[in-house]
């Protein structure tokens, strides 16, 4: 079930890659950029439940990535909507400062780039850069 899972990460990014940028993230090109990171994306479905902090985004959705960790995407409709969201957030716990219960199970890494909110946890350090800098190189417009 993973691998055709992956394989079908796979055949959605080459779609993806094939079509005009558009310079905005959605969870096609998440997939995209996760699979060129080599970090074996498969999509979770159902998506886990959304942080209430996070309603705003018009788009969402998780990844499994590597092993063991996850990828939890919020896709805005551009910098600004994003920006209102994530400055109001604590960088270290990538919740709102004062938040008692966590909604990530582990230590999260948050990562804005463009319209693109994502959390990630789990994994090794190093599939968690990976996933990190493959988001933070942005979309190509």
């Amino acid at each position: 079930m993973a691998i055709a899972a992956v394989q079908a990460e796979s055949a959605r990014a080459s779609r993806v890659a094939a079509a005009r940028p558009t310079g905005l993230w959605d969870l096609d090109a998440v997939s995209e950029r996760l699979v060129r990171s080599g970090v074996a994306p498969r999509r979770m479905t159902p998506a886990p439940k959304v942080p209430r902090f996070f309603a705003s985004a018009k788009e969402t959705g998780a990844f499994y990535v590597g092993r063991d960790a996850e990828l939890h995407v919020f896709v805005f409709s551009d910098s600004v909507a994003r920006k209102l969201v994530t400055d109001k957030l604590d960088t270290a716990t990538a919740a709102p400062p004062g938040t008692l219960l966590s909604p990530w199970p582990k230590t999260p890494l948050l990562i804005v780039v463009q319209n693109l909110a994502a959390v990630v946890f789990g994994g090794s350090p190093r599939l968690q850069e990976r996933v990190q800098l493959g988001l933070e190189a942005g979309r190509a417009q």
